[in-house]
Order: C-alpha cells, then structure tokens, then sequence
C-alpha cells in the first residue's frame, strides 16, 4: 500500500513484530504475518503495488531460516537475481 510503514528503512523488516495480520493476503494493504519470522523457505516473491501483481520471484541456493533473518542480515549474493526485472518492477527510469 506504500508509504513509510514498510519503507526500506521500516524497523518491521528486522523486528518480530506483525502488522495487520488478520488481512487477507488478496487485499492491497501493508501487512507483515508471522511467517515472515519464522517460516523457512528458498523461493521468494515481492510484488509492488499489487498483491499478485508486478511480481518478481526468486530462488535461493539454499534454505533460509526466515525472511525476517534475511532482511536482517547483510547483502545477498545471487547470481541468479534478476536485477533488470527488479528494476522494473521498481519502475526505476534506466540511465
């Protein structure tokens, strides 16, 4: 839903703490569930200004513990990241 909820700098990427947690994941709203600090997992996707749309997925090479661990954590290597259709999906002007 944007604004400065779940901006980058939002302490809810590295706390535990939930947000709107009893909303439906179809609904456009900024929501942080309690999987997010505890569900293990290797694929990922992100989609901006809309719940199942303008998405990005992405693997990992290997299982994570949380996304909460991963937002907390320092800069990821991945050769495989789609750096162009992140950008994209940003809607950041190239040049």
């Amino acid at each position: 839903a944007g604004g400065p909820t779940l901006g980058f700098n939002s302490p809810y990427w590295t706390n535990s703490e939930t947000l709107n947690e009893q909303s439906p994941t179809t609904e456009t709203t900024n929501a942080k569930y309690a999987a997010f600090n505890s569900a293990p997992f290797r694929r990922i996707r992100f989609c901006m200004s809309a719940p199942q749309g303008n998405c990005v997925d992405h693997e990992f090479p290997t299982e994570l513990a949380s996304a909460r661990e991963l937002f907390s954590g320092g800069p990821v290597d991945s050769d495989s990241l789609d750096q162009a259709r992140i950008l994209q999906a940003l809607a950041v002007p190239i040049g």
